[in-house]
C-alpha cells in the first residue's frame, strides 16, 4: 500500500512537472545532422544557467558549479567560452541555455526532474529579412526522471556530461578546424 501511495505521489508530481519543464526548455528531442550546419563557424559561446529554486540549491545543485562545470567541458574541448562583451558583438549571439527543472513532492525522498541543454542564436527570417528573432539551433536530448534527493547533484553531473559531450562532438564535427570566425560582427 505505501509503495503505491507512493507512486501515485510521485506521478501527481511528474504530471505537474512535466508539461512546465516541456514549455521552459522545448521538446525532448536529440540533435540531428540538420542542425550541424548552425554550430559552423561559431567562434565560441557564452553560458546561460536558468535560475534555480532554493529548495533544489538545499540539494548541492548550485549555478556557479553548473556554470564551472560546463565551461571547464567546453574549454577541455578546445571550444571558447564568450566573455559577455565579447557574446555582444559576435554575429548571432550564440548561447547555451542549461536547464535544471525539478520538483521535490513535500513528503517524498526523490525529486523529479528535467534537464536540457540548447544552443541559442539570434536568425533572420527569410520571408522577412528585416525581422530577427532567438531561435534553438542546437538542443541535447532532454533527461525526464526521478532520483533519491541526495543523488540530485550526481544526476546532473551525469547529464551535463552527456550533453556537453554530445555538443562538443556536433561542434567540433562543425568546426573541424577547431572553430569558427573571429568573434565580432
Amino acid at each position: 500500500m505505501k509503495t503505491t501511495s507512493r507512486l501515485a505521489s510521485l506521478w501527481s508530481a511528474a504530471k505537474i512537472v512535466l508539461p512546465i519543464a516541456l514549455s521552459v526548455t522545448g521538446p525532448l528531442r536529440a540533435a540531428t545532422a540538420s542542425e550541424a550546419p548552425t554550430l559552423s563557424h561559431l567562434p565560441g559561446v557564452k553560458i546561460a544557467v536558468a535560475p534555480i529554486e532554493d529548495n533544489i540549491q538545499k540539494l548541492g545543485v548550485f549555478p556557479d558549479s553548473i556554470q564551472a562545470f560546463v565551461e571547464l567541458r567546453l574549454r577541455q574541448a578546445g571550444i571558447r567560452v564568450l566573455t559577455y562583451s565579447e557574446w555582444l558583438n559576435v554575429q548571432g549571439q550564440p548561447y547555451l541555455a542549461i536547464n535544471i527543472n525539478a520538483m521535490l513532492p513535500s513528503s517524498e525522498a526523490s525529486v523529479v526532474y528535467y534537464f536540457a541543454v540548447q544552443l541559442h542564436q539570434i536568425v533572420r527570417l527569410v520571408r522577412a529579412s528585416d525581422i530577427l528573432d532567438d531561435a534553438i539551433t542546437w538542443s541535447s536530448q532532454g533527461r525526464f526522471g526521478i532520483t533519491p534527493r541526495e543523488s540530485l547533484w550526481g544526476g546532473t553531473r551525469r547529464f551535463l556530461t552527456d550533453a556537453m559531450d554530445q555538443f562538443n562532438n556536433d561542434y567540433l564535427v562543425a568546426n573541424p578546424g577547431g572553430g569558427g570566425s573571429s568573434p565580432s560582427r
